[in-house]
């Protein structure tokens, strides 16, 4: 490998320095997905046959809206289907679709103060998602699981 084919990298890496609130943008969107991973881990029976993490992004988010709509604030998906407009755009054209993405993030984000700060925006959306939806999920799932048992299941045992 030759020092040239790595320049595309090196440009990267210096959009990147410049512009630390690309760097959140992405770290915000992999926190949130890595949420949604494990949620699906959790909730999926025999998860360990996909590779849940190589999947994309929508197909995730197809997965999570199927376990049960009930359980997921609705509020949500507005929230992650911008944040991951703001992320693809941090990956490509992020210079002419950064202002738009964000705005569009802080019109679906409930109850937003308008923070100028966009990291502060970021916060917010990643704090809403996983208070406001998966972990409320993530207990609903337990606690629904935990009623669901059976002891004509041998896989569930019932519990009083």
């Amino acid at each position: 490998m030759d020092v040239q084919d790595l320049e595309p990298f090196a440009r990267y890496l210096e959009q990147l320095n410049d512009d630390p609130v690309r760097v959140a943008v992405l770290a915000a969107h992999n926190f949130i997905e890595e949420t949604i991973e494990g949620v699906i881990t959790q909730a999926v029976p025999n998860s360990e046959c996909f590779d849940i993490p190589s999947m994309r992004f929508s197909d995730k988010m197809k997965i999570l809206r199927a376990l049960d709509p009930t359980i997921v604030n609705t509020k949500i998906w507005p929230v992650l289907w911008a944040l991951n407009k703001l992320r693809n755009a941090a990956h490509g054209d992020y210079g002419k679709l950064r202002d738009e993405r964000f705005a569009a993030l802080a019109t679906n984000l409930p109850a937003h103060t308008g923070e100028p700060d966009l990291e502060a925006l970021l916060r917010s959306a990643a704090a809403f998602c996983f208070r406001g939806g998966f972990h409320q999920y993530n207990e609903d799932f337990e606690i629904t699981i935990f009623r669901r048992r059976s002891p004509r299941n041998p896989m569930f045992h019932e519990v009083t």
